[in-house]
């Protein structure tokens, strides 16, 4: 037998169980083309938007692409099953295939076409797992297991590159690396000491914190509803349109309110005068 099988394990693929790993495996040589399309950057996708990444992300390794788009050829075909012989880290693509493709599925990134994905995901990794582990016995056996440590190496780096650069996805993601809630927090105190203070200079009684922060939600919501209709363009170009509608929501529900006196508001419309102040903070929250 040539020594080339001698670190294989035989399988047979039905085309289920094929498919669940082609469309993965493509993935991976699809963002290798779009990453070529763009200038093959320096910087993942996850850097440039400032999202949370690892330190180490891997390196990019032709003979493993390679072995990835030979494999996605391999697990497309017609009949009902093909017998294949692999070597490991041929099945630890097989694995990284079937994962991606899982994952594809579960972010509704494309549709499911089996009745339960989630087990017929399991049932073949478990198989592939321990396929992997019998060609690893194998590998090591004939190669040494100094060899078999540092080919795994290599491919545990490619496989930090593929995820950094071919397969970044937002889902489940922050807009921002500080997180959307921390934004939100910092907006609304923002505004909270803006209106304290423009509040009493148009000659209005000023609510109690808890009060005034009640209304500034509110008046974002308002704001958020206008923008659905908006569409994200025009609120782009609009800022300061929607920073006068938040002004105006919460002004207005203070007009109810009494002076500390108990005499009459003053009934000049609130950001008349101080309406420079108000273009100068829409033009620093750009």
């Amino acid at each position: 037998m040539p020594i080339a099988h001698d670190i294989t394990t035989s399988l047979r693929l039905s085309r289920r169980e094929a498919k669940l790993i082609h469309i993965g495996l493509f993935s991976i040589t699809n963002g290798n083309k779009l990453r070529q399309a763009r200038g093959s950057p320096s910087y993942s996708p996850a850097r440039m938007l400032f999202q949370a990444s690892r330190k180490d992300e891997g390196e990019y390794r032709e003979e493993h692409l390679a072995t990835v788009s030979r494999l996605a050829v391999t697990a497309t075909f017609t009949s009902q099953s093909r017998r294949l012989r692999l070597d490991p880290f041929e099945l630890a693509a097989c694995v990284l295939g079937a994962r991606v493709t899982q994952m594809q599925v579960r972010h509704s990134h494309i549709e499911g076409w089996l009745p339960n994905h989630t087990g017929a995901s399991r049932k073949l990794l478990a198989k592939l797992q321990r396929l992997r582990k019998r060609a690893k016995r194998a590998f090591i056996r004939v190669r040494g297991r100094a060899a078999y440590s540092d080919a795994s190496r290599r491919w545990q780096c490619f496989v930090r590159f593929v995820r950094a650069y071919f397969l970044f996805c937002r889902c489940n993601r922050p807009r921002l690396p500080f997180g959307n809630r921390d934004v939100r927090r910092r907006l609304v105190q923002d505004l909270i000491e803006y209106f304290t203070e423009e509040l009493s200079s148009a000659g209005l009684q000023v609510p109690a914190e808890k009060e005034l922060r009640s209304l500034v939600r509110r008046g974002l919501r308002s704001a958020r509803r206008l923008m659905a209709d908006m569409g994200l363009m025009t609120v782009r170009r609009n800022r300061a349109f929607l920073f006068d509608r938040i002004c105006s929501y919460v002004i207005d529900r203070c007009r109810g309110l009494k002076n500390e006196d108990g005499g009459p508001l003053n009934a000049k419309r609130f950001g008349q005068e101080p309406f420079n102040k108000r273009e100068e903070y829409s033009h620093e929250e750009r």
